[in-house]
């Protein structure tokens, strides 16, 4: 096996659902957009719930969070590490859900 076939190997996962987040987030910040899914997979239950929690209806809570994981995937380069990727999750979602909040209430008062 060449270097090439051993480093494409290493950065490979058998299952992605037993590497731990921290590689997951790693090759997810790659571009690896199989990682990034297994990522969304482990926190779309929370995500979807702190959303109904916010906007009180099951489909624009479905478009927030769709919203919540295509900024994740845009942003996943920016992420730090300084804190764990769920809590990083979590922040992108409070703001935009307030900011989808302002948005209907703005929307609501025009009408």
């Amino acid at each position: 096996m060449d270097k090439r076939q051993e480093a494409n190997q290493e950065e490979t996962p058998s299952s992605p659902q037993s590497v731990d987040e921290d590689q997951l987030v790693r090759l997810a910040s790659l571009g690896r957009r199989s990682e990034f899914e297994v990522l969304i997979s482990r926190y779309e239950q929370k995500i979807l719930s702190l959303c109904f929690r916010l906007l009180g209806n099951p489909d624009e809570a479905r478009e927030l969070a769709a919203d919540i994981f295509a900024e994740a995937f845009k942003s996943i380069k920016k992420f730090k590490r300084r804190s764990r990727f769920g809590t990083w999750l979590y922040q992108i979602a409070l703001n935009l859900g307030h900011s989808r909040l302002r948005s209907l209430a703005r929307q609501r008062a025009v009408f």
